[in-house]
């Protein structure tokens, strides 16, 4: 992993690029990223991409608004998140899953992005620059469509993930007319043992400032070299009540997440260590939640020769709400601290990709045997109110659990700008 993160930083270097006071290389970093982890593969249609861009329509807004944009991500956990933010500082949504993409034939930008990528990109596979100019050609064109527009500007704008390619044009469209940005944290952010495409949430921060969950990324960003006052702890985007002790049900029901897709082959291993343990247990049962990247088709033989089931739809907390399930079983997912917050234990398998977060207890495994262990201690400490509020520090710490200055930091900030303006 940390060869393809070099050869993706080497790749942004080479083609840097500055179109109209936008940063290319930046907005496209994701792109790079995925080219360069070869997660992104040449395709022949492409190619069309090179007739490509995007349609921002604003909606009316004034200088005291805040505006807020959703990536095309399709995600309903991301909305949950956005939509917690929204309601602490209300303000307008721009919607990148219905401003679609638009046809626009611009021979210049075309022309301009295969130059530029041809002859500074030596070392770069053929593929992989056809790529990259198809990419370059969309921004620009975007870049060119967004220009155009003569809305009336908003007060504050907040992304949800400014590192990704069409919230990041819309970021510094903003920034260049002074209005500040922040973007949102969506996941738990650290720095990575073994830097994953992941890493680009804190190699490539676009927005003014990042609101971050916990102190944890705060203190976890400085050290990789992130200005301290470009982070802002606002806490995790989500109302929870205070965690209380559980009782343990004679029939035992663990909830096993499954990781995304890169960590295939670890899900089976998973998935077998728990159904020995089930074996050796006949009081547990076992359900099993999807992650979206997931093809149910790869596990059905599993599931049924284990004679797992899959839960029914829904985000961590909805499935953990009533108290279905006594415990959760997570891998290099942020469902590990989402459960904990959601007053339900989460075991997690350590092995050698794990991703090296932050433990909110000592409650790893690895094995069949340390996995009953940390069951049983865990069935009996889960039980008492010690046990939570020793959780509940721990949460407040890396998630920022119960902690809400979205609405102070972002008014606070408008605040600061008018009187800038007022002082010119």
């Amino acid at each position: 992993m940390q060869e393809k993160f070099q050869k993706y930083l080497d790749y942004k270097e080479k083609i840097n690029f500055n179109y109209k006071g936008y940063p290319v290389e930046k907005i496209l970093s994701v792109d790079i990223a995925s080219i360069a982890f070869g997660i992104k593969k040449f395709r022949l249609k492409g190619l069309f991409g090179f007739f490509f861009s995007r349609k921002i329509v604003f909606p009316e807004i004034g200088k005291n608004d805040v505006l807020y944009s959703m990536g095309d991500y399709k995600r309903k956990d991301y909305y949950a998140l956005l939509d917690y933010v929204r309601e602490q500082t209300p303000g307008h949504l721009v919607d990148l899953n219905d401003n679609g993409r638009i046809v626009t034939i611009n021979v210049i930008n075309i022309l301009k992005a295969l130059v530029h990528i041809f002859s500074e990109g030596q070392g770069i596979a053929l593929k992989d620059k056809l790529m990259l100019a198809v990419s370059y050609t969309y921004i620009m064109n975007y870049i060119d469509e967004i220009e155009r527009n003569e809305s009336a500007l908003p007060g504050a704008y907040v992304s949800f993930c400014s590192s990704h390619i069409n919230e990041a044009v819309i970021d510094i469209f903003f920034q260049k007319r002074s209005i500040p940005t922040y973007t949102l944290q969506h996941g738990l952010y650290f720095l990575f043992k073994d830097k994953t495409i992941d890493a680009i949430c804190y190699e490539n921060i676009i927005a003014n400032k990042l609101l971050c969950w916990g102190e944890y990324t705060r203190e976890q960003f400085v050290e990789y070299g992130v200005p301290a006052e470009k982070l802002i702890v606002a806490g995790y985007p989500g109302t929870f009540e205070s965690l209380k002790k559980r009782e343990v049900k004679e029939k035992f029901t663990i909830l096993l997440l499954l990781s995304r897709y890169m960590f295939h082959e670890n899900n089976i291993h998973i998935l077998n260590i728990v159904s020995s343990v089930k074996k050796l247990n006949k009081n547990i049962n076992i359900d099993v939640k999807m992650h979206p990247s997931l093809k149910e088709s790869d596990y059905h033989r599993v599931f049924e020769e284990h004679g797992f089931s899959l839960c029914k739809e829904g985000t961590i907390k909805s499935l953990l709400k009533n108290g279905e399930y006594d415990m959760t079983i997570s891998y290099n997912s942020t469902a590990y601290y989402d459960s904990y917050m959601s007053n339900c234990v989460s075991l997690r398998y350590l092995d050698k990709d794990s991703d090296g977060s932050i433990d909110v207890l000592d409650d790893g495994f690895d094995s069949v045997t340390s996995l009953s262990e940390k069951i049983a201690i865990f069935s009996q400490d889960m039980k008492t109110d010690l046990f939570w509020r020793q959780v509940e520090e721990r949460l407040a710490f890396i998630c920022g659990f119960n902690i809400n200055k979205y609405n102070e930091e972002i008014k606070t900030q408008q605040l600061l700008e008018r009187n800038k303006e007022v002082e010119k």
